[in-house]
């Protein structure tokens, strides 16, 4: 016999523990002036481990603001 999920208490329940288990989400952190002034300065000039250490970012997030900042190696 086939139950419906949304019938069952214990389904219920479940997905509730489990959601309240779970991390929350990143809350999104917007870029300051001076986090952008910093990358213009020294985006070329240090390593961008260094660079995204010290301003509490990913890699990749000091990638693509870098990129959206215009800062981009000539090829």
């Amino acid at each position: 016999m086939f139950t419906s999920r949304k019938q069952t208490a214990d389904y219920q329940s479940k997905i509730i523990k489990q959601l309240e288990a779970a991390p929350d989400v990143k809350i999104l952190h917007f870029w300051s002036e001076f986090e952008d002034d910093i990358l213009r300065k020294f985006y070329f000039k240090k390593d961008h481990h260094l660079i995204a250490k010290l301003l509490n970012r990913s890699i990749g997030g000091v990638k693509c603001r870098a990129n959206r900042l215009g800062l981009r190696l000539n090829k």
